[in-house]
């Protein structure tokens, strides 16, 4: 808890906000587990995959994903962060644009946009350090899925008892506009 408290308010280099990334990494994937998704984040609002800050409600940091594997059936897709994440980036995105330019949330070690492959390798690294254990994007998703089974099995059940899809079932259990 000190150590990412002295993170937190001592980003003075790239060293210090890279050390603050792995951080901010590691919260985000616990929140919202994306594939390699987050290397392609613009800050600010733009019409492409971003993290942006919403002034008015609803409030906070969000993320918007255009682009990414399954756009084309999905959709564009607007998560709001948690209040965890939105404290972390409150103090993270500042140091972003202060100690870089190429206006993305992830860095790499030379101070450019991170890739997908770089994120990867960085996020195995972070969960080898502090898990002591090597995790890949795929098995965090596999781990979330895994513990909103019992969640996904119920909605499964009803579907099926009903014998229609997922979809027909959310929209029949419709929350009341009264």
């Amino acid at each position: 808890k000190k150590e990412l408290k002295h993170i937190m308010n001592n980003v003075a280099s790239i060293k210090d906000l890279l050390r603050f990334q792995d951080l901010i990494i590691i919260s985000l994937y616990y929140e919202l587990p994306l594939r390699l998704d987050y290397a392609s984040l613009k800050i600010g609002d733009a019409n492409e995959n971003c993290i942006y800050k919403n002034q008015k409600k609803p409030r906070g940091w969000h993320i918007r994903l255009q682009d990414f594997k399954t756009s084309k059936t999905m959709g564009q897709k607007i998560f709001k962060l948690k209040t965890t994440n939105q404290r972390l980036l409150n103090r993270f995105i500042p140091a972003v644009k202060k100690y870089t330019e190429h206006g993305y949330l992830l860095t790499n070690k030379n101070g450019q946009k991170m890739s997908r492959q770089v994120l990867s390798k960085t996020l195995m690294r972070i969960t080898q350090k502090y898990v002591g254990k090597r995790f890949s994007t795929q098995l965090l998703r596999i781990l979330y899925a895994m513990k909103s089974r019992d969640v996904i099995e119920s909605a499964k059940e009803v579907s099926e008892k009903l014998l229609h899809s997922f979809e027909q079932s959310l929209q029949y259990a419709k929350k009341d506009s009264d």
